[in-house]
């Protein structure tokens, strides 16, 4: 996945339209936005966590997202939309991430008035863009896990809630593909454990082995009586000739 761009609309700090372009050139890949503290680096961050998974993380009114500014301008019965769009590339496919908010003006108090569903878009090999309507947040997910998140959209001043992530294993499995993997193995289990299907196949192996090394003892046992007997006609033969001889002589 490589982000294209990033479009903000009246987003906390951020008043009006604010587009960014990041560069996904192979020869020219990193970015570099610099700023004073307070100027939005946290809120950029946030706004691509809230446009991918519907989540933020600030310390203050943390639910409210419509820029403060444009909120105390508002008269009642107003509105004014938030909204994030981020663009990327994946698979050499082009999607728009689209998430917004509708905020309204009543009694004097700005309050969140719809959720707008979230909607993804693709152009196809003509250039079209076509809605992508299946699961969106599903295939969101799938590109980049809510659970490593955190680590892609790094935020050094909360660095130490990192620590205390979970499922991060869980997410890098399903990031490479290896979900799928790791749960037919946690199904087959291993041999020690007698109630996984490797446990099951290797105790009939056993008793296989168990009915074999039976069979195979008592195939010993018969061919050593079968030798017995034939060691034993081998000197009755020769006693009889024996006899015979001694018979002729005289």
């Amino acid at each position: 996945m490589l982000i294209k761009s990033l479009k903000l609309k009246n987003f906390r700090q951020f008043k009006g339209d604010i587009n960014i372009n990041f560069s996904y050139d192979p020869q020219k890949n990193v970015t570099i936005i610099l700023g004073d503290n307070t100027y939005g680096k946290t809120t950029l961050l946030q706004a691509f966590n809230w446009c991918f998974y519907k989540t933020v993380n600030f310390d203050h009114n943390p639910k409210f997202l419509l820029n403060y500014e444009l909120s105390e301008e508002m008269l009642n019965g107003s509105t004014n939309i938030v909204s994030v769009e981020i663009v990327i590339i994946h698979e050499n496919t082009e999607y728009g991430i689209i998430r917004k908010q509708e905020y309204k003006k009543i009694n004097g108090k700005t309050v969140l008035a719809n959720e707008i569903p979230l909607k993804v878009w693709y152009k196809n090999e003509k250039g079209n863009q076509l809605s992508l309507d299946d699961s969106p947040e599903t295939w969101i997910n799938d590109i980049l896990p809510k659970d490593l998140s955190t680590y892609f959209f790094f935020d050094t001043e909360r660095v130490n809630s990192i620590s205390h992530k979970e499922n991060v294993t869980e997410a890098v499995k399903g990031l490479l593909g290896l979900s799928a993997l790791s749960k037919t193995i946690e199904h087959l289990g291993t041999k020690n454990r007698k109630d996984s299907v490797i446990g099951k196949f290797q105790q009939e192996l056993d008793t296989d082995n168990e009915q074999d090394s039976a069979e195979i003892e008592q195939k010993i046992q018969d061919n050593e009586l079968k030798l017995q007997n034939i060691d034993e006609q081998i000197k009755e033969t020769k006693k009889i000739k024996k006899n015979m001889r001694i018979e002729r002589k005289n």
